[in-house]
């Protein structure tokens, strides 16, 4: 279960972090549109939320709360660090892992 949260926490951080142009750009070499900024910032506050719910299944509320935000941190400095010094494994992970690197090409508005 704390997996869970933790896989969770780091795939809301990784579209949370897509939805900003500056790390989109430099990770596909093209600006993200509003559509894909607005569906990656929804899926990642989505998965943010939703990573709460496996560390209230283990421990109590205070306990619970207290080691997701432990685990948001840990997840957040894994994204972090992947997007400063490992953009290629980043971008193959986000094509693979995240929801948003399926729906990506779907976002992309045509003329």
């Amino acid at each position: 279960m704390i997996l869970l949260s933790l896989i969770l926490s780091a795939v809301g951080f990784a579209h949370l972090a897509m939805s900003v142009k500056r790390h989109y750009q430099e990770c596909f070499n093209c600006p993200p549109n509003s559509r894909q900024r607005q569906c990656f910032k929804l899926l990642g506050w989505l998965c943010l939320t939703l990573s709460l719910w496996p560390c209230l299944l283990v421990w109590p509320f205070g306990i619970g709360v207290t080691a997701w935000l432990g685990l948001l941190t840990a997840s957040s400095l894994m994204i972090m660090t992947s997007l400063s010094y490992g953009k290629e494994s980043f971008r193959r992970c986000w094509r693979l892992c995240c929801a948003g690197g399926w729906l990506t090409p779907l976002l992309v508005q045509r003329h």
